[in-house]
């Protein structure tokens, strides 16, 4: 497995600066990244990229460590004050070397930028047909500022990793145009709320998945691999009750807009408990006591107050808080049979 990754790793990096190379010469800003020096010309780095590549990599150059590095990434707001006038400025060259200059209109986009301390910092931006947000982040980190950092994956809404906030709601960035969020030729882009900001537009999801674990959101088997598997029929009403909440994928827009996990940080949040649901109606599954306790406890489903803002967010149209409201059912019957204390 770990080959496999160094490999994968090596794969990224040949296809990113292969892309970097064929985008043309010239100078960049005078922004270290890492050991890369970005006043070198493009051709130059390149082919010292590509010695580099002839020599055997080691651990440490080819596996990120998430971890150690977050503190790294944080700009201070110093830093962004003093890269703020130059990025405008290699923004606007990149525009007048595409011959872009008069005949494409530009629109200003306010990113965020730094930790949770942070602050927006404007750029000009190619205002085009069909171009998604996304795509705007995109331009930013290749033609304005290579510091930017954010996260996506598909471009297509599959994996939701995208998630960002637009004019003030979370959104997937990838599924939304810029035709329908632009606002007086301004746009504002943010990372996702209710999230420690690591840098930029790149949230720390771990408390997002812990949650998880704190619902007792995971499957529990009851039968091993010998064992002929279960025939669960597409009639069968608990089936039929977790159809809708098997369709998350995960992207955090529901955590991001809940208003409870604002005021309530130890809230589980629409997407551990809309899991936790989907879960209990599995036949297949021999932890539902445990699991009950978890979403009846502090912080569980009774401290939702049904507000339906992950409902009215969440791009795959579910409805957590009608998952919730069904534990909020099972709970209070296992109380009532004394199952609960």
């Amino acid at each position: 497995m770990e080959i496999w990754s160094v490999f994968a790793d090596v794969i990224i990096t040949l296809w990113f600066e292969r892309d970097y190379c064929q985008r043309g010469k010239g100078a960049q800003p005078s922004v270290k990244r890492g050991t890369q020096n970005y006043h070198q010309p493009l051709d130059d780095r390149c082919k010292a990229h590509s010695a580099s590549l002839k020599q055997a990599p080691s651990k440490s150059n080819w596996r990120y460590n998430w971890q150690n590095s977050a503190n790294s990434l944080c700009l201070s707001s110093s830093n962004l004050e003093a890269t703020k006038s130059q990025a405008n400025m290699t923004a606007q060259a990149a525009i007048d070397q595409s011959g872009e200059q008069g005949t494409m209109p530009t629109m200003q986009v306010k990113v965020w930028r730094g930790d949770d301390e942070g602050g927006y910092q404007t750029f000009d931006v190619p205002q085009r047909e069909n171009q998604t947000v996304l795509d705007v982040v995109t331009w930013i980190q290749r033609y304005a500022d290579p510091t930017l950092s954010y996260r996506f994956a598909c471009r297509v809404g599959v994996c939701g990793s995208c998630a960002m906030t637009v004019n003030g709601r979370p959104r997937w960035t990838c599924r939304t145009h810029v035709a329908n969020v632009v606002e007086s030729g301004r746009i504002e882009i943010g990372p996702l709320a209710n999230l420690p900001v690591i840098k930029d537009l790149a949230t720390d999801m771990s408390r997002f998945f812990e949650k998880w674990q704190d619902a007792n959101a995971t499957f529990s088997p009851t039968k091993t691999r010998h064992d002929p598997p279960e025939l669960i029929s597409p009639s069968d009403e608990a089936r039929i009750e977790a159809d809708e909440a098997i369709e998350c994928i995960n992207c955090g827009i529901c955590l991001a807009a809940c208003d409870t996990v604002r005021w309530n940080p130890e809230y589980l949040g629409p997407a551990a408990l809309n899991r936790a649901w989907s879960l209990v109606n599995d036949v297949r599954d021999g932890g539902q006591t445990e699991r009950l306790k978890a979403v009846a406890s502090d912080g569980g489903c009774h401290a939702c107050h049904t507000h339906q803002s992950c409902e009215a967010h969440c791009p795959q149209g579910l409805n957590p808080t009608a998952s919730i409201a069904g534990l909020k059912r099972l709970t209070m019957k296992a109380y009532i049979r004394g199952e609960l204390k």
